[in-house]
């Protein structure tokens, strides 16, 4: 929620295991940077802008947005991208608001509002705001869910 920066919690970590910082941050960056999305992933999430309006909302820290989307170049693929760092909020917080905000600012309403998420409770929320959520799990991956969002809108 943005109450630490990367550089914080590394400092952090490298005293509890007696590491040095400078080696630490630097395979940290490093992780950070080497993240992985398929190449055919992020073109389906494109592909969908042409009917939705595609916003990357992650619980992350500060460094997802310094490190990791410019080095997969994600802004190439979302409308937006949210950060809880920068939101000070995590997406299930005060009932998932977070999603209604985007939706109004978007134009939106959350009942015409898809959520693809891994994790059940941030799908749960979603739900009970009236959005449709699909829970990405080892049985339905990401390419499961673009599958069935596809055929029910007609986006390829």
């Amino acid at each position: 929620r943005g109450e630490y920066t990367a550089e914080e919690v590394n400092a952090f970590v490298a005293d509890a295991i007696n590491m040095p910082y400078k080696k630490l941050w630097e395979l940290f960056v490093s992780h950070c940077k080497s993240m992985h999305v398929s190449a055919e992933t992020l073109c389906r999430l494109s592909n969908l802008r042409h009917k939705f309006t595609v916003i990357l909302i992650t619980s992350n820290m500060d460094s997802f947005s310094r490190f990791t989307v410019p080095a997969l170049q994600l802004e190439q693929y979302f409308d937006h991208i949210s950060n809880s760092y920068y939101e000070g909020r995590y997406k299930t917080d005060d009932n998932g608001s977070l999603f209604l905000d985007y939706a109004k600012k978007y134009g939106s309403p959350i009942e015409q509002c898809k959520v693809i998420d891994d994790s059940a409770e941030v799908c749960a929320v979603f739900s009970k705001l009236g959005g449709t959520a699909y829970q990405v799990t080892q049985e339905k991956d990401i390419s499961y869910h673009l599958d069935t969002l596809e055929a029910r809108t007609g986006v390829t």
